[in-house]
């Protein structure tokens, strides 16, 4: 089957056949993916960092700068990297929190998708207590554009819920491991 690279970075290539199913090769196999979260006590409710960054396919691919859609913090493991540094970096390159393994609360692992051999590690990250610093960001036009919005449980809930637009799965899995942990306490 032919097919045609539409684009090439030092984290993923993008391609499309000639029946135009587009698809993405990563270069790293697995990833890691956070929900982190705060108790906002002047507010009495928890809130949830969610990350607003573009989708790249073809329906969107002329106003990617104007389309985020919502996910979790995300990352490609790199080789001689473990998941748990891996998402140690990735949220503070994303979001500029300074974690540690303690802020780790939970982690699942889940297969992504049939075609491919890619195990995501999902993570529940507390962020109470943690040092805020810039947003460091990886140089790519992905990120460079990217947004994050805090944002509180019944507006999870509806951005999951509700959503006529899309959104990465892993935010549903990261919650739904956040609603476990929270009624098993």
């Amino acid at each position: 089957m032919s097919v045609k690279k539409l684009f090439d970075t030092k984290h993923l290539s993008l391609f499309e056949t000639k029946k135009g199913f587009i698809y993405a090769e990563r270069r790293g196999v697995n990833s890691t993916a956070a929900l982190c979260y705060r108790f906002n006590r002047s507010k009495n409710c928890y809130e949830f960092l969610v990350r607003y960054q573009p989708l790249p396919i073809n329906k969107f691919i002329n106003k990617i700068d104007k389309f985020l859609y919502p996910c979790c913090i995300t990352g490609s493991i790199e080789k001689n990297e473990s998941e748990e540094q891996n998402i140690i970096k990735e949220v503070f390159e994303e979001s500029g929190y300074i974690i540690s393994k303690k802020n780790i609360i939970s982690v699942n692992k889940a297969t992504a998708t049939t075609q491919m051999n890619e195990i995501v590690f999902h993570y529940l990250i507390n962020l109470n207590g943690c040092k805020k610093t810039k947003c460091m960001n990886d140089g790519s036009f992905f990120e460079s554009i990217s947004v994050n919005k805090w944002i509180n449980e019944k507006q999870l809930i509806n951005l999951i819920m509700n959503n006529k637009e899309i959104y990465l799965s892993s935010l549903g899995i990261c919650y739904l491991m956040f609603r476990f942990l929270k009624i098993n306490k």
